[in-house]
C-alpha cells in the first residue's frame, strides 16, 4: 500500500523511467484531442493543456496493469465497489498560464462518468526546466497542495473536488485513470 493520507494516498514508482518514456513515445506524433469537457470547449479559462486519450489494447497491458493494481489497493481502504479502468487514459501535458484544470470533480452525467469512482493521477514528468505545478485537492476549508515525482500516483476518490495547477516554468506531464464501478447510492 502507498503512503495514506486520511482521504488520499500516494504510491511510489508505479511507472518507472523506461515505462514513462515508452508512454511518451507512444503519443509522439499522435494529434491531440480535446478534453470532451463542456465547461472547458465553452471557456477555454477553465482548462489548458493538449490532451491524448490512450485506449486499453493487449499491447497496452504495460500500461494499464499497474494503474489497475494500484486502484484496486487502493479501493481496499474505502471499500467503494470500484471494478475496473472502464474508460480511456487521459495524458496531458500542462504549460505556464493561468489556469491547467480549474477546480472540479471527476464524477459527471454521461453513463460513464457516473460510474467513476476513484481517481489515479500518475505524475509522468516535467521538463527539466519545469518548476511548480501539480495537482490541490480540497478536502476541507483550505487547497491541500499534492506534488509528486516523476513516477508517482495520487489516487482519492473521484468526487473530491481538485484542480490540476499548472507548472510556473516548463511543462508537467500527467496521466489519469478513473476506476469505475455501480453508481454511488
Amino acid at each position: 500500500m502507498g503512503d495514506d493520507v486520511e482521504g488520499y494516498t500516494v504510491f511510489d514508482t508505479v511507472l518507472d523511467a523506461a515505462a514513462r518514456a515508452k508512454l511518451m513515445d507512444l503519443v509522439a506524433g499522435r494529434a491531440a484531442t480535446g478534453p470532451q469537457l463542456d465547461q472547458s470547449a465553452a471557456d477555454p479559462s477553465y482548462r489548458q493543456g493538449v490532451v491524448h486519450w490512450i485506449h486499453p489494447g493487449p499491447d497496452l497491458d504495460w500500461l494499464f496493469e499497474p494503474i489497475r493494481r494500484l486502484a484496486h489497493d487502493a479501493n481496499a481502504k474505502w471499500g467503494f465497489d470500484a471494478e475496473d479502468v472502464e474508460e480511456g487514459l487521459q495524458l496531458t501535458t500542462y504549460s505556464p498560464g493561468p489556469v491547467g484544470f480549474d477546480w472540479h470533480i471527476d464524477i459527471g452525467t454521461s453513463d460513464i462518468a457516473r460510474r467513476r469512482k476513484l481517481t489515479v493521477v500518475v505524475e509522468i514528468g516535467t521538463s527539466s526546466v519545469a518548476t511548480g505545478g501539480g495537482v490541490d485537492l480540497m478536502r476541507s476549508r483550505d487547497p491541500e497542495p499534492i506534488r509528486l515525482e516523476p513516477g508517482q500516483a495520487l489516487v482519492f476518490p473521484a468526487f473530491i473536488l481538485h484542480r490540476a495547477v499548472p507548472p510556473v516554468t516548463g511543462e508537467r506531464t500527467s496521466l489519469v485513470a478513473w476506476l469505475s464501478g455501480p453508481p454511488l447510492r
